[in-house]
């Protein structure tokens, strides 16, 4: 619609062609808000579950390296075990004992 044709329009026609344009961006507006809204309900989910995958993946560094450290431990004691077994077989310790 250009000017001419609003120029040549009454009060009431233009006051209905306003109801109308009103009425119809309403529904657009209320359709976009909803949709936005929707939008953000779906980042604040993805949020917080990235935020609690976080927290796990962290839980799980912790518990991993202390896996380490306590395999480390173990491993150290393997080889002490095995260092005086071999100390005792070389020096013939513990046979006394066991004869």
């Amino acid at each position: 619609m250009d000017r001419r044709q609003l120029k040549g329009m009454s009060i009431d026609r233009l006051w209905a062609l306003h109801t109308n344009l009103d009425e119809v961006l309403t529904v657009r507006l209320i359709a976009l808000k909803s949709e936005l809204e929707k939008r953000l309900t779906k980042l604040r989910q993805d949020y917080d579950c990235a935020t609690v995958l976080r927290e796990r993946v962290q839980v799980l560094v912790r518990q991993l390296a202390e896996l380490q450290k306590l395999q480390e431990r173990v491993q150290k004691a393997q080889e002490r075990t095995v260092c005086a077994h071999t100390y005792r077989e070389h020096t013939g310790e513990g046979r006394e004992n066991q004869a």
